[in-house]
């Protein structure tokens, strides 16, 4: 991964400094960093911004269709 893609996170895996790759696995599945950023509005967002990226045409057609009848719904209860 490239240094510059990388952004700072709240969560903090403790490791030594020069630990093998072992090690670092090892910190990094027993912190539940992942786990933690899953939970966050963060990673909420990027999830669903991949399932959004692996719908298929009728998929995308049903959502849309959805998103108006949400919106016919919204104005109906605003009177507009």
């Amino acid at each position: 991964m490239l240094y510059k893609r990388l952004s700072i996170t709240p969560y903090v895996v403790d490791i030594p400094r020069g630990c093998t790759k072992a090690e670092l696995k090892k910190a990094v599945d027993s912190s539940g960093a992942f786990k933690k950023f899953a939970e966050s509005k963060w990673g909420k967002k990027l999830s669903a911004r991949k399932a959004r990226e692996a719908l298929g045409d009728f998929d995308r057609y049903k959502a849309r269709i959805a998103k108006q009848a949400k919106a016919a719904k919204v104005r109906a209860a605003l009177g507009k």
